[in-house]
């Protein structure tokens, strides 16, 4: 059963604070991070928990972070974004990690968090319409939590009517 959820944002907190309410609307207890440089969004993710998300854009390379002045080390990013090799020597648990970011919810991504030690991995390929991201969530997280679904039929219970640019894919790693 769900009990407690981390909420990693990488940029302004308007998605996380939504999908906070949502998923506390459903009794979840859930913590919010705001990562604000690359080594922080990394340690983030080693909070002790069953689901992390991670709320941000994505394009491209990877997850958006953007410029930073000097003084940060920016040596993980490629154009300002973290791709999927910034993760390699990262150990984060089991646990089922979901990425709001667009493009993220690529093979690279699933196998450097599937070496981090994560269970599942769930993002979009593409690019879903930002409302569609925390219709999706709330319906994972209510079919699972009140509807009994084991993950990949509450994705699958989620997504069902929504189009392809919109869907989430959804690697089973461990």
């Amino acid at each position: 059963m769900i009990s407690a959820c981390e909420i990693v944002t990488l940029d302004s907190a308007h998605e996380a604070l939504l999908l906070r309410a949502i998923l506390e609307s459903l009794g979840l207890r859930v913590g919010m991070t705001l990562a604000g440089s690359p080594h922080a969004f990394v340690d983030s993710l080693a909070i002790d928990t069953d689901f992390t998300i991670l709320c941000g854009h994505g394009d491209e390379n990877g997850f958006v972070f953007g410029e930073f002045g000097s003084g940060i080390d920016t040596s993980w990013l490629v154009g300002g974004s973290m791709p999927a090799e910034g993760f390699q020597g990262v150990r984060i648990g089991a646990k089922t990690v979901i990425s709001t970011a667009c493009r993220t919810g690529t093979e690279a991504f699933a196998t450097a968090f599937g070496r981090a030690g994560v269970n599942t991995y769930m993002a979009p390929h593409g690019y879903p319409d930002g409302a569609a991201v925390p219709l999706i969530l709330h319906r994972f997280f209510h079919a699972m939590r009140i509807g009994g679904r084991d993950a990949q039929s509450a994705l699958e219970h989620a997504q069902n009517d929504l189009g392809p640019e919109d869907r989430f894919t959804s690697f089973k790693l461990h």
